[in-house]
Order: structure tokens, then C-alpha cells, then sequence
């Protein structure tokens, strides 16, 4: 990666950096989605929802929220090591979609909503961490001279 970044660029850096997390907040809330959907679809064809089902449906979409806002945070201060996360979190998800079998109309749909957006972000979150390191390095350079 450190290759690809030659000179610092700080609106590279900030650009980098907003659609990473940005990737990752829409990540979290398709997760959190899917989780409340899941677990709500046992009670579609009774239509008939307790407050109880509700709120069950909801605990289960508040840990993909969490994790969410753990790899958001992770991200603003550590951005090699939530890139590193978000990377084995799509290695897992592919991993996961192999030992459960999913159909070609699964895999198409799980891999452009999901995987893709995750790996995306991981590469823009390294990019980010290279061009700063480039930045701090001409600022070093500058500065001994």
C-alpha cells in the first residue's frame, strides 16, 4: 500500500477516512436490519406481535449496533487495526456463507450489500494510515533540514 502513496495529501487522507466510516455506519445499520428482520420473521405469518417479540427483535439488532460503534471508535483513533477487523470480518462472513451453503442468489446479494462494503472501507482505512504515515514522514524530513 505504501507503494501507491508517493506524497502527502491530506484531502486523500480526509476523503479516505469519510467514506471509510461512512462504509461503516451503513455496514452496522444493515446489519442491525437484518438482525431485527431475522428474528422478527418467526411471528410473520401469525401477524400477530407482542411488545415482548419487539423487544426481542430489538436486543438481537443492538449487538451489531455495538460492534458497530466499536469498530467506528476503533477506527477514529487506530486505523490500520479496525482495518485489519473489518478485513477478517468479511474473510469471516465468506467463511461463514460457505459452511452454511448459501445458494449463487444468496452469495450475489450478501456480497455486494455486505462483504464488498466491508472490504472497500478496510482498504480505504489503509490508505488513510499510509498517506498519513507519507505525511508525517515529509514533516520529519522538513523539519531535520
Amino acid at each position: 500500500m505504501s507503494l501507491l502513496v508517493r506524497t502527502c495529501s491530506t484531502d486523500r487522507i480526509n476523503l479516505s477516512r469519510l467514506a471509510a466510516r461512512a462504509l461503516i455506519i451503513l455496514g452496522g445499520l444493515m446489519w442491525a436490519i437484518m438482525a431485527f428482520a431475522q428474528s422478527s420473521t418467526q411471528k410473520y405469518a401469525d401477524l400477530t406481535y407482542t411488545f415482548s417479540d419487539i423487544v426481542n427483535s430489538g436486543l438481537n439488532a443492538i449487538i451489531p449496533l455495538l460492534i458497530t460503534v466499536a469498530v467506528f471508535a476503533l477506527a477514529l483513533y487506530y486505523e490500520r487495526l479496525a482495518a485489519a477487523v473489518v478485513l477478517v470480518a468479511a474473510a469471516g462472513f465468506a467463511i461463514w456463507g460457505l459452511v452454511a451453503g448459501w445458494e449463487t442468489g444468496v452469495w450475489v446479494s450478501a456480497m455486494v450489500v455486505l462483504a464488498l462494503p466491508m472490504v472497500i472501507s478496510g482498504a480505504l482505512l489503509l490508505l488513510a494510515a499510509s498517506t498519513q504515515r507519507v505525511c508525517e514522514l515529509e514533516e520529519a524530513t522538513a523539519l531535520a533540514r
